[in-house]
């Protein structure tokens, strides 16, 4: 079975995937940032709520994989509260200033993350090697790699995809994500012989809201503070039934 990953920004969300037939949750707040890392409630919450294995970003702050060692001790402590709640997994990266993956940091978080399975995320397709890089995060003992080729999108990198596949030889998962949908998945892996798939399956839910005042926003100037982001639960559920019928 291809295991089909769901980044959640929020209750519904989690709700929808997981009833549209989600094998894994990466739970995250601030998903239009690419995620960071959740709160204690959003994950003991889920936790409670669901019976699929839960994956937790750990990253204290949108923009680049270039962390302080204050940010890095931070992130450390974020796995120790990961652990003690009882998450499956937890997803980080790290690079160095010349844009190498970043091998003390890796080895120490994978270290601390105990029984914990741990995904580098996209900090990969910014990274500036990728076979590599790509034996570096086994030598670190990663457990999966998320990945777009490093391309814009998974379908635009997916002959890296495939190459990565052949050279990673089943010592590290490849999980393609970055614009996967329904409409590409099947051909997606098709050419590149992933078994797993990431992605968020979002649409734009508009606010209950009946009074607004929209002259004004509570962070970037084109936000609309009247939509939010809500996976689809219809959209999950074609792409699981796509990929039951390889």
């Amino acid at each position: 079975m291809i295991t089909l990953e769901v980044a959640c920004g929020n209750l519904a969300s989690v709700h929808a995937a997981v009833n549209g037939g989600a094998n894994r949750i990466e739970l995250c707040a601030a998903l239009g940032e690419g995620g960071l890392t959740p709160s204690d409630a959003f994950i003991r919450t889920v936790l409670k709520t669901v019976e699929v294995p839960v994956f937790v970003m750990i990253r204290p702050r949108e923009g680049d994989f270039l962390y302080s060692e204050s940010e890095f001790s931070l992130m450390l402590d974020e796995v120790d509260r990961c652990q003690g709640l009882g998450v499956t997994g937890i997803v980080a990266g790290f690079l160095c200033k010349d844009g190498s993956i970043d091998i003390r940091r890796s080895e120490k978080l994978v270290a601390n993350a105990g029984n914990m399975q741990v995904t580098f995320h996209r900090a990969f397709d910014l990274c500036n090697s990728d076979f590599e890089a790509l034996e570096q995060l086994i030598d670190c003992g990663f457990t999966r790699l998320l990945t777009s080729g490093q391309e814009s999108s998974a379908p635009n990198g997916a002959d890296r995809i495939a190459a990565l596949v052949q050279r990673a030889s089943n010592r590290i998962q490849i999980m393609a994500g970055a614009g996967v949908n329904a409409e590409n998945v099947v051909e997606l892996i098709k050419r590149t012989g992933v078994r797993e798939v990431h992605l968020s399956g979002k649409k734009m839910q508009r606010s209950a809201m009946e009074f607004t005042r929209t002259v004004l926003t509570m962070g970037k100037s084109d936000t609309d503070e009247y939509a939010i982001a809500v996976t689809d639960e219809q959209h999950i559920r074609t792409v699981r039934n796509l990929l039951d019928e390889i």
